[in-house]
């Protein structure tokens, strides 16, 4: 047990002079660089989204109303997390299903058993966070109240 331990010590401590070196290296001006190459691409990527897909708007719009009545409902910072989570989750599955049909529709718009798979398994990644924010919401209601 304290084997494994000492070896984590020593794993993070490498990982933490690896990063330090890495960001001396490149120093402050690389830093910020990477930071507002980082920002532009997701604010694309979130206009690309938002712009092209009807799903992507419906869910803001969903997550905005339900915010602002988890804004008025919950009575601890817990509670609103917990809304909030269950709340963005959709959101950002949606994200990724969207770049997961872009991908497989970049590669191929013929009819492929794996490209089906693909996107099948992105629409139920977004069904399980839809019933994980109707499971979370109603228990709220059920038992905070």
């Amino acid at each position: 047990m304290a084997d494994s331990s000492c070896q984590a010590r020593r794993a993070a401590v490498c990982t933490l002079k690896f990063v330090m070196q890495h960001v001396s290296k490149k120093g402050h001006e690389g830093f910020v660089a990477h930071l507002k190459a980082a920002l532009a691409y997701s604010c694309a990527g979130l206009h690309a989204v938002f712009s092209g897909e009807l799903a992507f708007r419906m869910l803001v719009f969903e997550a905005m109303l339900l915010l602002a009545l988890a804004l008025w409902l919950a009575k601890t910072w817990t509670s609103f997390v917990l809304l909030l989570l269950a709340t963005v989750l959709p959101l950002l599955i949606e994200l990724l299903n969207s770049a997961i049909e872009a991908t497989c529709d970049r590669i191929s718009l013929e009819w492929h058993p794996l490209v089906k798979k693909a996107k099948d398994a992105g629409s139920a990644a977004q069904f399980t966070a839809q019933l994980l924010l109707l499971i979370v919401w109603l228990s709220y209601f059920c038992f905070a109240a």
